[in-house]
């Protein structure tokens, strides 16, 4: 079933990849002309995302039951060493594996892979991003506008009751499952994504003044911070606290 489900994925993948990134390199002549048929393939494609991650969780959660660990361990699992599971029923110490809660870089080099945890995240995220500002972030607009407000940062959806209305929502990504507090937001601003990303369509079908591809906004940012987001420029920054 796995091995199954990969061919498919794949399949399907190596299209989308293209179709969610490729309007972020067309010039602006060719991606105002193109952007509508290209968000209307990117939006016939989230179902598919939806549903290999549920089927990632149930293969696990069998996984786990066979196994007699827990599932939210094996959720932690690289490919390989799934892989290795079904080929020699091993799996990872569970110490190992319960180093990899909270932030992990994972490298893969197409032979080997390597999975880092601890200090070791930090040491990679600053040689990637540099020194990061405390006080400003800058984006790619993904819809124009100007707005002030105070932050609050959602990392995950258990998050959501404490969002009020007006709130400049800060994240690293969003998904369909933001909706609620996405009608509720004055504008978004997100780590990552493209002009095809669910942040940055939700914000042209509401309307909202959006900042995508910040890299570090969840880093510089802290709930109640009051912050102007000029997504005109793509530029946001901390006015006070």
């Amino acid at each position: 079933m796995y091995k199954e489900f990969w061919r498919r994925h794949l399949e399907y993948w190596h299209p989308h990849i293209n179709i969610k990134y490729i309007s972020d390199y067309l010039n602006p002549v060719l991606q105002k002309k193109y952007l509508p048929v290209l968000q209307q393939a990117r939006l016939a494609a989230e179902p598919v995302l939806q549903k290999s991650e549920d089927f990632i969780i149930h293969l696990v959660k069998r996984l786990a039951a066979k196994a007699d660990e827990p599932a939210n361990l094996l959720l932690r699992l690289t490919h390989s060493e799934l892989l290795g599971y079904f080929a020699h029923k091993t799996l990872p110490k569970k110490y190992e594996l319960s180093k990899r809660k909270g932030r992990i870089v994972f490298f893969h080099d197409g032979r080997t892979e390597t999975v880092f945890v601890g200090k070791d995240v930090g040491a990679i995220e600053k040689f990637f991003r540099g020194d990061i500002s405390k006080s400003e972030v800058r984006g790619t607009p993904a819809f124009p506008g100007k707005v002030c407000g105070k932050v609050k940062v959602i990392l995950h959806p258990k998050h959501f009751k404490n969002f009020k209305k007006d709130k400049i929502l800060v994240t690293g990504a969003t998904r369909p499952d933001f909706l609620p507090i996405m009608y509720k937001a004055a504008a978004f601003i997100t780590d990552s994504g493209g002009i095809l990303s669910h942040a940055a369509i939700t914000a042209r079908e509401m309307k909202k003044p959006c900042v995508i591809g910040t890299k570090t906004a969840t880093k510089v940012f802290k709930d109640g911070d009051l912050v102007e987001v000029d997504a005109n420029k793509g530029i946001v920054r901390k006015l006070s606290k």
